[in-house]
């Protein structure tokens, strides 16, 4: 494999609000959305500001004492995924494979 340099840009990686809309917009291109643009125009105004103020997880939950900073916020998307990938973990511990 030949020594490869890695990609660096100043760019804070946002993308422009008309950008942003075309492709927030983009999903519903179907004309059964037609009668909800009004309300879509709105929705995409919030999409836009929760973008802008990187608000990736709005809801959060201390990590607690299993993680390495127990006070850090983690989303509960996460939370809920690790679970469940914990308790399968268990599973597989416990099972009796002969």
């Amino acid at each position: 494999m030949k020594n490869t340099k890695p990609r660096t840009t100043d760019r804070n990686g946002n993308i422009s609000r008309a950008d942003f809309m075309k492709r927030f917009h983009r999903m519903f291109c179907d004309q059964h959305f037609d009668s909800y643009r009004e309300s879509l125009e709105a929705i995409s105004e919030v999409a836009w500001t929760n973008y802008l103020e990187g608000r990736k997880a709005p809801s959060t939950s201390r990590a607690g004492p299993d993680y390495k900073n127990p006070d850090y916020e983690l989303s509960e998307e996460f939370t809920a995924g690790a679970t469940i990938l914990h308790n399968q973990e268990e599973a597989l511990k416990d099972a009796d494979f002969v």
